[in-house]
């Protein structure tokens, strides 16, 4: 059910690889996933997107992970509880709607789950988004659905 809040198009990326932890912990980038961070982010310099903000997770990945594009693209920068790893469709979908009410292009840095609801969202089929790809959202010319692009 793509609702009428997703009428703007809008980038997500996942963090870049993270460490390991029991459950109930935080794990944050690794050295590793912090090099891929800033590789990735040099891909946001100079604004090619006309991105206007970024909102994270409140996970201490997506947080790192936000904050490295952050540096790169100094926009207003969010932490929304919805977008959590939890993936909860209603909790999704409120925090969509809350940085999407701009109405002009942003970045999302969530997690895996999250993706996922928002594919089952907009009526897409259900594809995972890698770890550090950046995927636009888009609605298709003419008004017919949306499409999910790696770029």
């Amino acid at each position: 059910m793509a609702e009428a809040i997703f009428a703007t198009p809008f980038y997500f990326v996942r963090p870049t690889e993270c460490g390991a932890g029991e459950p109930g912990e935080d794990p944050g980038l690794t050295p590793e996933g912090l090099r891929q961070a800033r590789k990735l982010a040099r891909r946001f310099a100079k604004n090619p997107f006309g991105i206007r903000g970024i909102f994270c997770s409140p996970r201490l990945r997506a947080i790192q992970m936000a904050d490295v594009i952050h540096d790169v693209l100094p926009v207003k920068l969010r932490v929304l509880g919805g977008l959590a790893e939890s993936g909860d469709p209603q909790a999704v979908g409120e925090a969509l709607g809350s940085a999407l009410a701009g109405k002009q292009p942003i970045l999302i840095v969530s997690h895996g789950p999250v993706a996922a609801v928002v594919r089952e969202r907009l009526g897409l089929a259900p594809q995972p988004v890698e770890k550090g790809e950046i995927c636009l959202f888009e609605p298709r010319p003419g008004g017919a659905g949306w499409e999910c692009r790696a770029v």
